[in-house]
């Protein structure tokens, strides 16, 4: 996904672009001349194309994998972990609620707190049997506020928090 870039001098530097895209772009033109001076060049790319995916469920490697890799990207992380039965490889959910600063610039939104104590009590009771014995402290929260993090930990000291 390409950053969104507003500044025409960040435009006239080509930073509309991500890393990723400037170095494909790097390397097709590094290809192209390198042809132009031998067609008959019998070398291999130095372009690598990753194959397997251990990471991601199938269903969400599926996108990638028909628009950028041909559909020559293979999903094998749902082979190791799959995905839970009712809700999927990956959910939305949203909650209405304001954010109040709070200590050292991190803010608390009570609403979203809410929302994922109630999701992660609903993933919790009902565990798939195919992940093996239930481990509470395998779910994971991600925040980018510190202080919301600290105000998310359940009584049973359940989760792992990771801050964003």
């Amino acid at each position: 996904m390409s950053p969104e870039v507003y500044s025409p001098q960040a435009r006239s530097l080509g930073l509309q672009k991500s890393l990723a895209e400037r170095l494909f772009d790097l390397y097709e033109k590094y290809e192209a001349e390198a042809f132009k001076k031998n067609p008959s060049q019998d070398e291999k790319s130095n372009v690598l194309w990753l194959t397997e995916n251990y990471r991601c469920n199938e269903l969400i490697l599926k996108f990638p994998s028909e628009n950028f890799y041909g559909k020559k990207l293979i999903a094998r992380g749902h082979e190791s972990q799959p995905a839970h039965p009712k809700y999927g490889p990956l959910l939305f959910f949203s909650a209405r609620g304001k954010e109040t600063k709070e200590q050292d610039n991190s803010y608390l939104n009570l609403s979203e707190v809410y929302e994922v104590e109630k999701r992660v009590k609903e993933i919790a009771d009902s565990w798939p049997t195919v992940w093996g014995p239930k481990i509470l402290s395998d779910i994971a929260v991600l925040s980018s506020y510190r202080y919301q993090v600290s105000d998310f930990i359940p009584q049973e000291k359940m989760l792992i928090m990771i801050r964003g």
